[in-house]
């Protein structure tokens, strides 16, 4: 009696343990940010200072006839520093089974994660300005659309009112790089 058989497919593909590159976000929340070390086993809060500038003296002095002093005002800025972070669970079989170079790329994912958790977190507490302008008729978020285009002329205003508000404008930029270090910028405002 003839029997036959069924020889299966032979697998003909070749796995490249390489893995392809991931799409990545683009950071900029925290490019101009001032960063401040709270020193080691201290406390986790810090404190901001910043002293009111003077309004111009207008009125000429008088010899003789002390003038009319100003008191210093200042505005202290708290902060808490906050721990954030996320996890995968990988046992111990996964990790002898794997065909993939899974520590490599789960300290590529979580570092990348990290990044973008500090941008977005950057980003939120920059929303919470009270100073805002919006493009074209907007007054809000909620009433911005994709039709709205700013304009020359809304940005032009933007530079009016921060040179008005005595804003300073930025020269310098954190850099990416593992340290703390600052790389010059043309004299500007971020927007």
């Amino acid at each position: 009696m003839n029997t036959t058989s069924t020889v299966p497919a032979a697998v003909n593909t070749y796995y490249d343990r390489k893995m392809l590159v991931k799409a990545r976000p683009a950071l900029f929340h925290t490019k101009w940010a001032q960063v401040r070390d709270i020193p080691r086993n201290s406390t986790d809060a810090i404190r901001f200072r910043r002293y009111s500038l003077l309004s111009p003296a207008t009125t000429p002095l008088v010899e003789g006839v002390t003038p009319s002093l100003a008191t210093l005002s200042v505005t202290n800025i708290d902060a808490v520093a906050q721990q954030y972070g996320n996890g995968f669970l990988i046992t111990d079989k996964l990790m002898f089974t794997t065909l993939d170079p899974l520590l490599m790329e789960v300290a590529d994912i979580l570092g990348e994660n990290a990044a973008n958790t500090l941008d977005v977190l950057a980003r939120d507490e920059m929303a919470t300005t009270t100073t805002i302008q919006y493009a074209s008729t907007a007054t809000s978020n909620a009433e911005v659309s994709s039709a709205m285009k700013i304009s020359k002329a809304e940005v032009m205003e933007a530079v009016r009112t921060l040179k008005n508000n005595n804003a300073k404008k930025i020269t310098s930029m954190v850099s990416a790089s593992d340290g703390f270090n600052t790389s010059p910028l043309d004299a500007c405002f971020i927007g």
